[in-house]
């Protein structure tokens, strides 16, 4: 993560699994963590971050943790010679929902930071949906009804 020094309360996000890791959900632990971090601990107001649209597995995390495609950037980068798209996604403060685990009902609406700095990120064995994740006590459900506060 890397604040962005051409908006306020903004960051880039960024992260590249091992190829041996990759599949079995560190991307989107990864990317809750940060997530947590920028808007809990930050207190930033965006986090946004681009990849190339044949990154699929990416997609798939930034969808799964409620970060949003935002449109294509037609040739954005130089890579190998070539011109190449890129797409950015991104997500807003008001759109997350980290509440204290265990909360009840589909949407707890507390926002506070975690209390201990431990870095303990798992699935949710509560699990009132199947995009719910618990980061340092803290439970993250992105599906689209549950992000709002």
């Amino acid at each position: 993560m890397a604040l962005d020094p051409h908006q306020q309360r903004g960051a880039t996000v960024g992260f590249a699994p091992r190829p041996d890791r990759r599949g079995v959900g560190y991307g989107r632990a990864t990317v809750v963590l940060l997530l947590a971090v920028a808007f809990d601990d930050l207190g930033l107001h965006r986090v946004w971050g681009a990849m190339s649209p044949l990154n699929t597995a990416s997609a798939r995390t930034m969808e799964t943790t409620g970060v949003t495609e935002q449109g294509t950037n037609r040739e954005h980068v130089l890579k190998a010679g070539r011109w190449r798209d890129s797409v950015p996604h991104a997500i807003l403060d008001r759109e997350v929902e980290l509440s204290p685990a265990p909360a009840s009902g589909p949407a707890a609406t507390a926002r506070s930071p975690p209390t201990a700095h431990q870095s303990t990120t798992q699935p949710d064995q509560r699990s009132d949906g199947p995009n719910a994740l618990a980061v340092n006590g803290w439970r993250w459900d992105s599906a689209p009804a549950d992000r709002t506060r």
